[in-house]
């Protein structure tokens, strides 16, 4: 290992945005072509298609659709009625693309969390705690006080508490899939207790919108389907295997990130706590699902694993004497090491939680020592 200075951290931290953006927008490319799309549009649709034909009050479930009256998906429904727009795109589901498809699961998820049918449908609360029950760890953990963010109030980011990580967070703003379009990480801001915030710190990663409640909401909207069909159905009317599941949980990530609604380690870490992947933080490698994915995508993660560690990425920041400096991890055994200080799980997310955000150098030095890692050249 080595320490480096700010501006080292800080064109770290603009790597990985630019890394983290390309690798979404490639995630996407593979998403949104070949038998991918057919596959993922056809399953959507039939999801919809259950929203407005279970005999739900017509009012109120326009209303509970309303509130995601921003979404990019509604440019291609028809009238200004929501159920009839959302029947016609799915009529016309050949001119969806993942965005599209991504959009609607999110609307799924409100719409089986609004209030108002709640309380009409009482049958409806069992499925929204089988949603609920997607943020492992619910508030008293990883949902609650630690996931903390606010209205920035307006479209400037300050980078006065944490420049490496804002500006990894402008890489991926500047490099966003619909240039000029809506990006959730614009205008949103991590407050200095968020577990997110405190790792994005330390390993010199880009800032985004905290971990991530619609991917919890598209893991849902896959369980559900999957359950509600049947696997045999699924197939037949969809093309859908079982291992097809693992690629469209990726959904989130490609279509999210790449559009800097959020970043790679917060949609990473739901699908972690869910237990379809075992990230550890920055290593590409580990994004692969449990049991496997589509192949071009393995690809993906593994060239960019590669790059990481050609390009030393792998640091671990504190603060010291009021500046913020960094290990890195300069050979293959030391990147090795690191990894395990990388994991992410429930019982690591509780250990971040607990820590302070700018940690000083005693404190990375004991957490180094503990994955045995010891001998420091200076620069």
């Amino acid at each position: 290992m080595r320490t480096i200075d700010e501006q080292q951290i800080l064109d770290i931290a603009k790597t990985r945005g630019r890394m983290e953006t390309d690798l979404s927008r490639a995630m996407y490319k593979v998403l949104n072509s070949g038998e991918w799309i057919g596959k993922i549009r056809h399953f959507v649709a039939l999801a919809c298609y259950q929203l407005i034909s279970t005999g739900i009050d017509r009012a109120l479930l326009n209303g509970a659709m309303e509130a995601e009256h921003r979404l990019r998906v509604w440019n291609k429904g028809v009238g200004q009625d929501r159920v009839a727009k959302l029947d016609h795109i799915c009529n016309h589901r050949e001119k969806l693309d993942a965005g599209d498809c991504s959009d609607l699961i999110r609307l799924f998820g409100a719409v089986i969390e609004n209030e108002a049918l709640l309380n009409a449908y009482k049958g409806q609360a069992a499925v929204d705690r089988f949603r609920d029950s997607k943020r492992v760890g619910g508030k008293t953990k990883h949902w609650g006080d630690s996931r903390a963010r606010s209205r920035s109030g307006g479209h400037l980011i300050s980078m006065v508490d944490s420049p490496h990580t804002k500006q990894g967070q402008q890489t991926m703003l500047d490099n966003r899939r619909l240039p000029g379009q809506f990006a959730g990480m614009e205008n949103t801001r991590l407050q200095d207790r968020s577990t997110v915030k405190k790792i994005d710190f330390a390993f010199a990663l880009p800032e985004g919108c905290d971990i991530s409640g619609t991917t919890a909401d598209s893991i849902f909207f896959v369980d559900h389907m999957a359950r509600f069909v049947g696997a045999e159905a699924l197939q037949q009317m969809t093309g859908v295997t079982q291992k097809d599941i693992n690629t469209i949980q990726l959904l989130p990530v490609a279509t999210m990130v790449s559009q800097a609604h959020h970043t790679l380690l917060e949609c990473a870490l739901t699908l972690t706590l869910n237990g379809f992947m075992k990230y550890h933080a920055g290593y590409y490698e580990t994004l692969k699902p449990t049991g496997g994915c589509d192949s071009d995508i393995e690809n993906l993660f593994t060239q960019a694993a590669e790059t990481a560690l050609e390009n030393s990425l792998f640091v671990m920041c504190y603060r010291h004497e009021f500046k913020v400096e960094a290990y890195m991890m300069m050979t293959r055994e030391e990147i090795r090491l690191f990894k395990d200080v990388a994991r992410m799980s429930d019982s690591t997310l509780l250990e971040w939680k607990a820590r302070p955000l700018y940690r000083n150098k005693e404190d990375a030095d004991k957490m180094l020592r503990s994955a045995y890692l010891y001998h420091v050249t200076k620069q």
